[in-house]
């Protein structure tokens, strides 16, 4: 499959998936399309998630794999940017904050 090329700018929102309530769709092209100027700079809303987990936080909330929750917030919710938050929990692994890193280029 053919890397895709994706930016806030260009995001196109899934015809197939269900609206969570009934304006969804109209609500998140308002958010996305308001403009505001502060301080001589246009500035827009971005939509996101500070704080998702995956299999490598100890308390396994359910979110899924590393790429699976990168997955979600770009396809399923349709958010423009995600956080990653596991937590070390006691493993101290370089390998572990490395690959979490690592992780994000694929997704800008």
């Amino acid at each position: 499959m053919p890397a895709r090329s994706w930016s806030p700018t260009n995001r196109q929102e899934n015809p197939k998936r269900a609206p969570v309530h009934p304006n969804e769709r109209q609500d998140l092209a308002a958010i996305r399309g308001k403009r505001v100027e502060v301080g001589g700079k246009r500035l827009r809303i971005l939509r996101g998630d500070f704080h998702r987990h995956t299999e490598i936080s100890a308390h396994r909330d359910g979110d899924g794999t590393l790429e699976d929750s990168w997955r979600y917030a770009l396809d399923a919710a349709a958010l423009d940017w995600m956080g990653n938050g596991d937590h070390d929990s006691g493993y101290h692994y370089e390998y572990i904050w490395w690959l979490i890193q690592k992780s994000t280029d694929p997704f800008p």
